[in-house]
């Protein structure tokens, strides 16, 4: 080992257990009188255990040193036949993967035979052509279920809607009959009122009836949209979880809590439950995105979750936070608090909330651009705004913030202020 200042990797048995050493020189041997060594032992079993669970099917792995020694092997080759073999390997009957590591100086060899990847090709194959032909047969029955259930009724309302569209324009009533009690049901008994609203309004309003036909049409689309985004996204989780990408998994849920928090059922009041779980899955689903660990505290009294509170009011303050206080600072001990707690003022119950970071901070100027006309303000000229429709001039939101040392949010509302 003597002027080795690179690590040197060695193997050894001790005890009857086998041992992985990683040993160098620290410090100077021109300087100090004494040479020191720095010396790790590693258990060889579990530092290679990853090796041995690569593939379901017959497979090898070879690790030499810099010098040519055997490291590790999963092959039952004696060493000495080990290197001319790997050497020789005919690229027709193997499949030979290899790879260095400059730090240790390792060759790692990776090899398995054609034979067991065709096997495996081919059962896969197999599975898959199987696979289809279930689909096609299930996509059969189903298309004749549609068929069945909902072509012909569809049809059936699409002729009477060709007879009204080419009868007597004086009368537009319509009369279906239909006991169903699903969507096409409903959609028989919705056209039928429909025609006799028409009918009744028609020659008093026809450019209004339309413009309102037009905008219940959006409503649904509105209403659509969401559902299609949550069916699909627990789909993904689902395929997810059955991969086993727990990482995965996990982001689709918060975005599923997040999105799901944020829309409200388009309604503007939630509770404050709700709402501090919108902004936790959103910080959840922003550090998985951050290289940086971000320390988050929420100090909340739990005994306010069903206070009526405002939909997506906190998260452009912790959007702010994250974006624009914590993520360009250069600090190590990176900070993200949110107290959540009840407080008493002028004989009247307040909830009060302050989002503190302790990232780059503002100059006063540059807070009070946040409510001007001139700026977006990252969303706290919105969330000023609703505040003050809502509650009134006297309750608008707060920022506090110095260079270098924090930005703080607050906002307060009065208890009872709002219904659900």
């Amino acid at each position: 080992m003597h002027n080795q200042y690179i690590p040197t990797w060695v193997s050894a048995v001790e005890d009857g257990k086998p041992y992985l050493y990683s040993t160098r020189l620290i410090g100077d041997i021109r300087q100090y009188k004494s040479s020191n060594y720095l010396s790790f032992r590693i258990n060889y079993d579990l530092f290679f255990e990853p090796f041995l669970s690569l593939s379901e099917d017959k497979y090898d792995v070879v690790v030499t040193a810099r010098d040519g020694g055997l490291i590790f092997s999963t092959s039952d080759l004696p060493e000495e036949e080990l290197t001319p073999f790997l050497a020789n390997m005919s690229d027709t009957q193997y499949l030979k993967l290899t790879s260095s590591i400059p730090e240790t100086g390792w060759n790692i060899c990776y090899y398995k035979t054609y034979t067991s990847i065709h096997s495996a090709v081919n059962a896969i194959t197999r599975g898959t052509y199987a696979f289809g032909w279930i689909i096609l047969l299930f996509l059969g029955v189903m298309v004749l279920i549609i068929s069945v259930s909902i072509v012909t009724p569809i049809e059936n309302l699409t002729e009477k809607i060709d007879e009204v569209r080419s009868g007597d324009m004086n009368d537009l009533s319509v009369s279906l009959v239909s006991e169903r009690h699903d969507e096409i049901g409903t959609l028989f008994h919705t056209f039928s009122r429909m025609m006799g609203e028409i009918n009744h309004y028609i020659m008093v309003n026809l450019k209004h009836e339309l413009e309102k036909k037009n905008y219940q049409q959006k409503i649904l689309y509105a209403q659509i949209n969401p559902h299609f985004l949550y069916n699909s996204l627990s789909l993904i989780n689902s395929r997810a979880i059955l991969s086993g990408q727990n990482d995965i998994s996990e982001m689709v849920i918060l975005l599923s809590t997040f999105y799901r928090t944020a829309l409200n059922k388009g309604k503007d009041i939630t509770t404050l439950g709700n709402e501090l779980m919108n902004i936790q899955a959103y910080v959840k689903i922003q550090l998985f995105s951050y290289s940086e660990s971000i320390d988050v505290v929420y100090n909340i009294e739990t005994s306010l979750s069903s206070t009526p509170f405002p939909n997506f009011i906190l998260q452009p303050l912790v959007e702010n936070a994250l974006d624009h206080g914590l993520k360009n600072s250069l600090k190590k001990d990176k900070k993200l608090t949110v107290t959540v707690k009840k407080e008493e003022y002028m004989t009247m119950d307040f909830i009060s909330i302050w989002i503190e970071d302790n990232g780059c901070g503002m100059e006063k100027d540059a807070v009070d651009q946040l409510f001007s006309m001139q700026t977006s303000g990252y969303g706290m000229k919105n969330v000023n705004d609703r505040l003050r429709l809502l509650y009134g001039d006297n309750y608008m939101l707060t920022i506090d913030s110095e260079p270098d040392r924090g930005t703080t949010a607050f906002v307060r509302i009065p208890v009872g202020g709002c219904e659900l």
